[in-house]
């Protein structure tokens, strides 16, 4: 987990961390699927629910589509508005997030992809 959300979530738990923390986590079962010989089932398993639980969240910062994406489970963009706007994390946790893209190939294969959510959410919320 991320140095600074794990530091804020012993401080107190907010709104905000509900999009880094669940980014982070799906990001740390992803890392770990590459390096596992044992438990690879429980690995897929705990990435599809974390996919279908979340998937609002996945689908708001483009890591998953929906043709409905009122009927997804925290689809509100009030999540990501509280990562945005508390100032402890500001856009900070994308930093930590991998967004596959399909342009690239190499290991820099989500910046563009990561770049393009930073200035829809730099936009969305008229941050500087």
């Amino acid at each position: 987990m991320n140095q600074n959300i794990g530091t804020i979530f012993f401080q107190s738990v907010t709104l905000s961390l509900v999009v880094p923390a669940v980014l982070t986590l799906y990001n740390g079962v992803l890392e770990q699927l590459g390096d596992v010989k044992f438990l690879r089932k429980l690995l897929l398993t705990l990435r599809d629910r974390l996919k279908n639980r979340f998937a609002g969240i996945f689908v708001n910062v483009k890591m998953a589509f929906s043709v409905d994406i009122s009927k997804e489970a925290f689809s509100s963009k009030v999540y990501l508005a509280a990562a945005v706007l508390d100032p402890n994390l500001k856009l900070q946790w994308l930093d930590d997030v991998h967004i596959p893209s399909d342009d690239l190939d190499d290991d820099d294969e989500d910046l563009p992809a990561k770049e393009d959510l930073r200035q829809e959410l730099t936009g969305m919320f008229f941050l500087g």
